[in-house]
């Protein structure tokens, strides 16, 4: 009997080629840059701090994560700040949309403001542009005066008395 030999040579051409547009494929995100942005009490950019921090789940921003985040840089040069907004930049777009978004980048919008501070998911990012990813956070000044104002209810003046009758 005579021995079949399949010819496997341009699986090995297939393979040496496809490993040239890995990088245009998408991947999960391991980490992502941190922008904090420290407004002054006059709405002025103050300073800007940048940070890569690597995510304890791919494609997952935990809200633990960034609960220790605001808390460690809540507090700069001896001024106390609170959060303004929260945003997330990620670069979602797909491989066959690379040529329309170098053509017309203006329709598409990779900025998302987060509301509720939970869980957040990145969608997965070609592997090129993974870098384009970040996480700004803006804090502004606490202002001097917090004055709390009081409200103060008179219970009295709300019942209705009994007349005596003679």
């Amino acid at each position: 009997m005579e021995e079949v030999r399949l010819d496997t040579d341009w699986i090995n051409k297939y393979e040496e080629e496809e490993k040239y547009y890995g990088m245009f494929y998408k991947e999960g995100n391991s980490k992502i840059k941190i922008n904090v942005l420290y407004v002054n009490r006059n709405k002025e950019m103050e300073k800007i701090e940048e940070k890569n921090i690597q995510l304890s789940e791919e494609n997952l921003i935990k809200k633990e994560d960034f609960i220790n985040i605001i808390n460690k840089y809540k507090i700069n040069d001896n001024k106390k700040y609170n959060v303004l907004s929260i945003l997330v930049y990620n670069f979602i777009l797909e491989h066959e949309e690379l040529k329309n978004f170098l053509n017309n980048s203006n329709k598409y919008d990779f900025l998302k403001k987060i509301n509720i501070l939970d869980d957040y998911t990145l969608s997965s990012t070609i592997n090129c542009f993974q870098e384009l990813n970040n996480l700004y956070i803006i804090l502004l000044e606490e202002s001097l005066n917090k004055k709390t104002k009081r409200i103060r209810f008179n219970i009295d003046h709300t019942k209705t008395t009994k007349r005596k009758h003679k």
